[in-house]
């Protein structure tokens, strides 16, 4: 998970059906397509690109509550397999749209390949808050799996991390590369910078990836957006 600014103020039309006692429709208006660009077209939890199969999520379980159904600052982009499995389970979190909270300086990921695939949370707290606590369950739930039925869908989401880890790797050995010629280390640089931006997919492993290495930290955190 990454710091991802909301917009303001809230689409129109939410306080308008709001005001409708039976209405639920809280993807009215421009709703979809504002989340789509704040959330720069991933799933805020496990940060899968340009989804599919879109949630617009209630941060906040509302239960019924029409303020929190309605409430522009509660209403969150994510995919099908991250949403059925947050639901009601994990109502206290770090809301990683409030700059503040310093989501990237209190949780650390990391994709393990040996003897297997599994994502690995840990966290920069000594005495860790309720919310980093049950962020990272639900981290933990969504790249590993809860269910038969979820261990697949992990399972196919680390794929597509360690995918797109191995090509930013890729381009860092060949940064370091003194073989190349200016002209492809700068294009390789110009995929680096891509590869960190918060546009990307699975940003916060490759980031860092970068933290944990004094040189990447050097030359490549002015990347970080």
């Amino acid at each position: 998970m990454i710091y991802f600014e909301k917009s303001q103020p809230a689409p129109v039309c939410l306080a308008i059906e709001k005001a409708k006692p039976s209405s639920e429709n809280y993807k009215c208006g421009t709703v979809l397509q504002r989340l789509n660009t704040d959330f720069e077209r991933k799933c805020y939890i496990c940060e899968s690109k340009n989804i599919t199969n879109v949630n617009v999520e209630h941060f906040r379980p509302h239960k019924g509550d029409r303020n929190l159904m309605f409430d522009w600052n509660n209403l969150f982009l994510a995919c099908q397999h991250c949403n059925n499995i947050k639901l009601g389970n994990y109502e206290d979190l770090i809301d990683c749209t409030n700059e503040a909270a310093n989501i990237e300086g209190r949780i650390l990921l990391y994709l393990e390949v040996f003897p297997m695939e599994v994502v690995g949370v840990s966290v920069f707290e000594l005495e860790m808050a309720k919310e980093t606590e049950t962020t990272v369950a639900l981290l933990h739930a969504v790249y590993n799996g809860t269910t038969p039925l979820k261990q697949i869908e992990s399972s196919n989401l680390r794929n597509a991390i360690l995918e797109d880890l191995l090509d930013f790797e890729t381009c860092l050995e060949r940064f370091y590369d003194n073989r190349g010629s200016e002209k492809h280390k700068k294009w390789i640089l110009g995929k680096i910078k891509i590869h960190l931006s918060k546009s990307s997919a699975f940003t916060a492993f490759k980031r860092q990836i970068v933290r944990d290495d004094a040189n990447y930290l050097a030359d490549f955190e002015s990347f970080f957006d």
